[in-house]
């Protein structure tokens, strides 16, 4: 499939939602060693993390940031095609296969702590997946994008990035899994059904992942990341539960999801998902003591098809005077390559 068709597919699932659930761009399924080095030996381009050095490599992803620091580009390999020479300079200058096992995260960090845990969800009526990683150190929920899985985190790259945090005890990551085929994506079910759905999403972050995470780390609370719609989600499940969720990292979200995914229809639960509305309208003394106590973190792209909608919630969050940051990434800023460096920047 053309680069572009891809890039238009994935991102008109937020733009759109009429489109068939893309998971930015990527198909979701794992890799395992042999197919690693299938995808090492045909060399297609796969954007790589770069130590120092950049021989036979291009940059990319300049960062512009608010307070005006500049930190380090990533890159990419140039072309479809990596002659030997090619490939020994950048497994001198790269440490490519490295590169490329930290991108797909396939377990190169054997020494961390990595725990699988599924149980049957009385809030949801399902079994329920999630990966916990660390043994010490502030845990943080993390959110797929639209329509991943729990272990979409680790696949792409994202706890290999958070790697060094992690070993040194400063840093929990918990990945669980996503309903939004049975809710926003679901278009078999009414929209009121759908938001049923996300009600109950809800309560099992609630009433079952908080108490784990309580249970594994003896953190009282915690803090709530992802990218794309999973921005959305840590947001959102952060402002519901502000005295559970005390920092929250977007990176390329939206916030007015219901409008995006529920045919007009908007109701009262819509209103109660939708972070823009609620937020703008809040007046709760609790609530609004609780936001202020907090921080949140808005990452995204200049060039992002989503950039407005961070924007629009940077507002919000300014006209409630609760603290948090904009920070505008130069360029398209939707993709992994992206969102491992805003991780770096927000998590190390």
């Amino acid at each position: 499939m053309d680069e572009a068709v891809e890039v238009a597919l994935a991102f008109g699932i937020l733009l759109d939602s009429t489109e068939a659930c893309v998971v930015d761009s990527h198909d979701d399924q794992r890799l395992d060693s042999a197919l690693l080095d299938r995808l090492v030996s045909s060399g297609i381009g796969f954007p790589v993390l770069a130590g120092e050095g950049g021989g036979g490599v291009e940059e990319i992803l300049p960062v512009l940031q608010i307070e005006g620091r500049i930190t380090p580009g990533a890159f990419r390999i140039s072309g479809r095609q990596i002659d030997n020479q090619i490939r020994v300079r950048l497994e001198s200058a790269l440490g490519f296969r490295t590169a490329v096992r930290q991108l797909f995260s396939v377990a190169w960090y054997e020494a961390m702590r990595r725990d699988y845990t599924k149980w049957y969800s009385p809030s949801l009526h399902r079994d329920m997946e999630l990966l916990a990683f660390g043994e010490r150190g502030f845990p943080i929920v993390v959110f797929p994008t639209s329509c991943g899985r729990f272990f979409e985190y680790e696949d792409r790259g994202m706890v290999g990035v958070l790697a060094s945090k992690i070993d040194r005890g400063e840093l929990q990551i918990i990945c669980v899994d996503s309903v939004d085929q049975e809710s926003w994506y679901n278009r078999a079910i009414p929209p009121a059904d759908r938001l049923h759905r996300q009600n109950a999403f809800d309560a099992y972050l609630v009433q079952e992942v908080a108490p784990f995470v309580r249970d594994r780390t003896n953190w009282p609370q915690m803090g709530a990341t992802g990218c794309s719609l999973g921005g959305y989600h840590a947001i959102n499940f952060a402002l519901r539960h502000p005295d559970l969720v005390t920092y929250a990292v977007s990176m390329s979200g939206a916030f007015d999801i219901p409008k995006r995914f529920l045919e007009s229809y908007y109701d009262e639960n819509a209103f109660f998902h939708s972070p823009l509305d609620y937020l703008s309208s809040m007046s709760d003394g609790w609530f609004l003591e609780h936001f202020q106590r907090n921080y949140y973190v808005l990452a995204t792209g200049n060039e992002d098809p989503l950039f407005e909608q961070s924007v629009r919630m940077a507002h919000e969050f300014g006209a409630k005077q609760v603290p948090h940051v904009l920070d505008v990434w130069q360029g398209f800023g939707h993709d992994w390559p992206w969102w491992h460096q805003m991780a770096e920047k927000f998590f190390l």
